[in-house]
């Protein structure tokens, strides 16, 4: 059997599922969850940027800065 890199051409297939009533409810659960995950990451690095300009050593701005940097490890999210 060739690879596909060796192939003429890339063939794919087409597939259409149609998850149960409990699949469905599972999809929308991990969806649901990906895009609050991917939301906060994209707020964290918002306050990250704006706390980042400035260029005063304020404890509260650093410790901020610091708490920030560790929450945009995703497995600390979870």
């Amino acid at each position: 059997m060739k690879s596909m890199a060796k192939m003429k051409y890339h063939y794919g297939l087409k597939i259409r599922c149609y998850p149960s009533d409990q699949q469905k409810q599972l999809i929308k659960i991990n969806s649901d969850a990906s895009r609050f995950i991917y939301n906060e990451m994209v707020a964290i690095n918002k306050e990250l940027m704006q706390l980042r300009r400035v260029k005063l050593p304020i404890d509260i701005v650093q410790d901020r800065i610091k708490q920030l940097t560790m929450r945009q490890n995703a497995k600390q999210m979870s």
